[in-house]
């Protein structure tokens, strides 16, 4: 009897005008955003490609330390693959980043340079699922209860003594079926044309990750799928079920992911760019200040240098606790707001899909501490192991003229340190993930129960 109503099932759904319209429209958006966004990502591949020619030519063309210092190196991320998937946080993480020798790391413009991109989301295939899929999956569900008592066919089989727990079960998984087998169709077919787009082969680890947030939209769209059959259940009327299942949708899709990140920052405060900029300078003003005073009062060369560099290192590290307290209130604020986001499915959703992809909240983190501590450090240790020895030549009357070496750099470029952020591994985002994929599953439990307990108390004869 299971069987018999799964198969009932899906063929109310395929037979319908309203299945044909909600697939074909699934299809097209997964297939176009795919193949588009692959050859975004290919362009994306040649500018990065053309970018790293770009400054080893000016690296070259430098002659002397002066510019390197002042200049700096413009560095960017290499674009991920996973951008047909989850495009996540890549706009910013794959912004120009240069690190010079005197100055912190200044972050330029991004590889996405038109501005009409930054209006709209990007129709990546997470956000496809969480929004579209979810969407559709409610208006193919919203009847299932309530349709089958309108239409007179669910007292009929209740009749026909079949339990309402199988009722309930078939019509489950025969409406899921009905619309994931066509989804895993939909993204086989947009993966496929990804591939061709691209001309490339994904890592195994991007295939890993693919896997995983396919898997990951599965279980998303089911936990859409047994609410709307739970609000079938609490309504008499199609009409009715439909509004309500639009209105949650709105809530939970659209209100609360948009509206909770404006009410953390209302709660955790944190200082504007200019306010931040005023203290640095304030900072730097009042340590400059002080050492005119002790400097003028210093009789020696060495205890003027001595001097200098103890001031440079006041004023170093005092910038550096004021970044650190701006960066833990910033913490504080993104953290409020992923625990109060969480009493949304589409933001467990969205948190896991953008973890497995590697373009969430950690890796754009991640990368930052890269750019600031680790190479950051190696760019200047470099330069100044470059000015350590122009020095010595210089003192020993060797120091070559540039007018005499045409075509080479007053420094071995080699020796700069190549711009290589680390990645995690697929275990590593998984495990980040685990969270939001058991809030998914809490869901998905919670609606199931409280689907099946108000079912069993269905009356049919209203």
């Amino acid at each position: 009897m299971l069987l018999l109503i799964i198969l009932k099932e899906i063929r109310n759904n395929i037979l319908t005008l309203r299945f044909a319209v909600i697939y074909g429209l699934l299809f097209l958006v997964t297939v176009l955003s795919m193949a588009i966004l692959s050859a975004n990502y290919r362009t994306q591949q040649e500018n990065y490609a053309q970018a790293k020619q770009r400054q080893h030519e000016i690296f070259s063309s430098m002659e002397n330390l002066d510019d390197l210092r002042h200049q700096g190196a413009m560095v960017q991320k290499a674009p991920s693959e996973m951008t047909p998937f989850s495009m996540g946080l890549e706009k910013e993480m794959s912004r120009s980043l240069t690190v010079s020798g005197r100055r912190g790391i200044e972050v330029g413009a991004g590889q996405y340079t038109n501005p009409v991109s930054a209006l709209f989301s990007t129709p990546d295939l997470s956000y496809i699922v969480n929004v579209v899929i979810s969407l559709l999956a409610l208006l193919l569900t919203f009847d299932t209860i309530c349709g089958e008592k309108e239409n007179g066919t669910l007292r009929l089989m209740l009749a026909n003594s079949v339990p309402r727990h199988t009722i309930l079960v078939g019509k489950w998984l025969g409406g899921y079926l009905a619309l994931a087998v066509p989804f895993l169709l939909a993204v086989g077919v947009g993966l496929l044309v990804s591939l061709l787009v691209t001309g490339s082969t994904p890592a195994p680890d991007s295939w890993m990750r693919a896997g995983g947030l396919v898997m990951l939209s599965l279980l998303y769209i089911s936990v859409f799928f047994t609410l709307g059959v739970l609000i079938s259940t609490f309504n008499r009327r199609s009409s009715t079920a439909l509004m309500a299942s639009l209105f949650v949708w709105v809530v939970i899709v659209v209100t609360i992911p948009n509206v909770v990140p404006i009410l953390a920052r209302q709660i955790v405060g944190i200082p504007s760019s200019g306010v931040m900029s005023e203290r640095r300078e304030a900072v730097e003003n009042e340590q400059w200040r002080n050492i005119r005073k002790q400097m003028r009062a210093a009789s020696t060369d060495s205890q003027r240098r001595q001097i200098r560099d103890q001031t440079k290192e006041n004023v170093s590290g005092e910038l550096e606790q004021i970044q650190n307290d701006y960066r833990g209130k910033i913490d504080a604020q993104i953290e409020l707001a992923e625990v109060l986001s969480r009493v949304s499915p589409s933001a467990s959703f969205v948190y896991a899909a953008t973890n497995l992809s590697g373009t969430g909240v950690k890796d754009f983190r991640n990368l930052s501490d890269y750019a600031e501590k680790s190479y950051g450090s190696q760019f200047r240790s470099v330069v100044d192991e470059f000015r350590r020895g122009e020095r010595r030549r210089s003192s020993r009357g060797q120091q070559r003229k540039v007018e005499d070496t045409i075509g080479t750099t007053a420094f071995d470029v080699g020796r700069l340190p190549e711009f290589r952020p680390p990645t995690e591994s697929f275990e590593r985002s998984l495990q980040r993930s685990m969270l939001d994929v058991g809030l998914l599953g809490i869901f998905n439990i919670a609606f199931v129960l409280v689907g099946y307990i108000k079912f069993m108390r269905y009356d049919v004869c209203e």
